[in-house]
């Protein structure tokens, strides 16, 4: 893979574990600075030294991606200790395992401030820094709950899939008006990802058959690497286990 990463900054939200920590490993390895967002702050200090022991320039920010000013005094940090903000890793997320007659206000509101808006404030505030160097990524993690309705059999409240309905949306719509900047918004929808978030669903898959983490954030730095003139814009991809029909 060649250098064209090297010394640009990247901002990842759920960085502290599973797909966000894989991706801040794979990202740094590869020679970017990595600003980790999480909630964290215990995971967090242990993902610093694991990111600075393989010699990857580092912050990270404690707090939840719902907290919108906290989330703009984390990106003018970054601008201000690094000089630029090159990509945006939407990762953070969230759901319950509540059927739709059971789930709660509370359940509905933290599954679209997370999911939905976390991804909206933290793209509003990189923007504008973007649009001034005229270049950036915006990668965000949706999922194929994105694409399609899913049937999880006795636990489908549907939040879930409204919120990466949103997202998708979000990033077509968006990824429209900053393309005259230069800035490439991309939409990933992967299927089951081996992380403890699949724990709940074993009667769905087998885990060693899901997706691995290290393979997205592959899959993040060869569209980071991509020749300009190529736009990636949705990409759907699923374990060969995964049941169409869910």
């Amino acid at each position: 893979m060649s250098d064209k990463l090297k010394g640009q900054t990247v901002i990842v939200t759920g960085a502290s574990r599973g797909l966000g920590r894989a991706v801040c490993a794979h990202l740094g390895s590869l020679g970017m600075k990595v600003a980790a967002i999480a909630r964290s702050e215990a995971e967090l200090q242990s993902l610093r030294k694991e990111l600075e022991d393989q010699g990857t320039e580092c912050l990270t920010f404690a707090l939840n991606v719902t907290d919108y000013d906290g989330l703009g005094r984390a990106v003018a940090e970054v601008h201000r200790t690094w000089g630029s903000v090159d990509v945006l890793v939407n990762n953070a997320g969230a759901g319950v395992d509540t059927s739709f007659e059971e789930i709660t206000k509370e359940d509905i509101d933290m599954t679209i401030d997370v999911n939905l808006k976390g991804v909206i404030y933290a793209s509003k505030h990189v923007a504008p820094y973007m649009m001034k160097q005229q270049q950036g990524h915006i990668i965000n993690i949706s999922s194929i709950a994105g694409t399609r309705g899913l049937n999880t059999k006795n636990n489908n409240n549907g939040i879930y899939t409204a919120t990466k309905f949103g997202v998708n949306g979000f990033g077509d719509a968006i990824s429209k008006y900053l393309m005259k900047d230069n800035i490439h918004v991309v939409t990933l929808c992967p299927g089951g990802i081996d992380t403890s978030w699949w724990d709940r669903w074993t009667w769905l898959h087998e885990k060693d058959a899901l997706i691995k983490p290290h393979d997205i954030a592959s899959l993040i730095a060869f569209i980071l690497n991509a020749p300009n003139n190529i736009l990636y814009k949705k990409v759907l991809f699923h374990p060969t286990v995964e049941v169409d029909s869910w």
